[in-house]
């Protein structure tokens, strides 16, 4: 049924505390993007209208392990979003992401520019007997030529039903079509997820494709982790020494796809990098967070193929270091 101004009240109170459950029905390629279904379930860290977060990479020069060619990697990612009615956690709201990334290297056809950046809106769309409905659709282009690729287009879209049981149970169901996910992105995939909440410092979130632990054991610990279904596993270590100052220890998956022209059709180049990094983070007024980390890239794999069902590698770096810079603001 619409929603009703009674309706929209009730979204939101009850949101917010859905949002974790909800929230593991993100699927594979779009596990942190403003433009999948986290658009309309993660929560707000601020009772404002717009949130983003840009980072930059540059990592040391390394080499191409299959031939010794030279390789240094640098990248910019940025994610942000918007809601039409600000403090309002049903509002109608608006994402972007966008990763670029720049290759040099002397290894032949391998681009030097790759470029993916998405679109989208979503919105809660009515209630059914206590279940909450929301959809969200979007566009994005993913290529070597910035939209220059005609390949590279693709569509998203979600349908996502979340209900709060009690003050400690919640539970979301969802079916999910993303055009650029690495596995499957032809198919519509359902997801589902169980939230329950131990006490104030602990919530777990039981599902597939993602599972996750978040503990904060007092006012100064944040511990996280989350487990993608046979893939990929995160985790994110934080201490506050004051309320604007802190540290962290970050292991992270990023992967991403691209059409290029130096592969036949029905191929991507399929991009896996994993992370270890340490850092700080500095809040000097509020709203405003800057983050400087040094870390490890790994496991940096270029492969060949319509999804990692079937693939042929294409490029493997070597391991190297990297230095980190970020800003986050909200408003």
């Amino acid at each position: 049924m619409p929603i009703a101004v009674s309706g929209m009240k009730k979204i939101q109170i009850i949101v917010g505390a859905i949002a974790a459950a909800a929230c593991s029905l993100i699927l594979p390629t779009a596990l942190r993007a403003q433009t999948s279904p986290a658009l309309l379930l993660k929560p707000w860290d601020a009772p404002g209208a717009a949130e983003n977060t840009t980072t930059g990479l540059v990592a040391n020069e390394g080499h191409v392990q299959e031939n010794g060619d030279g390789f240094q990697f640098s990248s910019v990612e940025s994610e942000g979003r918007f809601r039409l009615f600000p403090g309002n956690e049903a509002s109608p709201r608006i994402g972007y992401d966008v990763t670029f990334i720049n290759a040099h290297t002397s290894a032949p056809n391998f681009p030097h520019q790759l470029l993916d950046a998405s679109v989208a809106g979503g919105s809660f769309v009515g209630i059914y007997h206590d279940w909450i409905l929301g959809a969200t659709a979007g566009v994005g282009y993913s290529g070597s030529e910035a939209f220059g690729e005609g390949r590279g287009w693709y569509g998203r879209a979600s349908f996502i039903v979340a209900r709060k049981f009690s003050d400690q149970d919640a539970v979301g169901v969802g079916i999910d079509y993303d055009g650029h996910r690495s596995y499957l992105p032809d198919c519509p995939l359902p997801g589902l997820a169980y939230s329950h909440t131990f006490d104030p410092h602990l919530d777990v979130v039981i599902g597939a494709p993602l599972s996750s632990l978040t503990w904060k054991p007092d006012d100064h610990w944040r511990i996280y982790a989350d487990w993608l279904l046979l893939t990929d596993f995160d985790v994110n270590v934080t201490y506050m020494f004051t309320k604007h100052i802190g540290a962290f220890v970050d292991l992270e998956t990023h992967r991403d796809q691209f059409w290029i022209p130096e592969l036949p059709d029905h191929k991507r180049l399929l991009y896996l990098q994993r992370r270890i990094e340490g850092g700080v983070n500095w809040e000097p007024f509020n709203g405003f967070h800057l983050t400087a980390a040094i870390g490890y890239a790994f496991s940096t794999d270029f492969r060949a193929g319509w999804d990692y069902r079937t693939t042929t590698p294409y490029l493997y770096a070597s391991n190297e270091p990297y230095i980190r810079a970020g800003l986050d603001y909200r408003f």
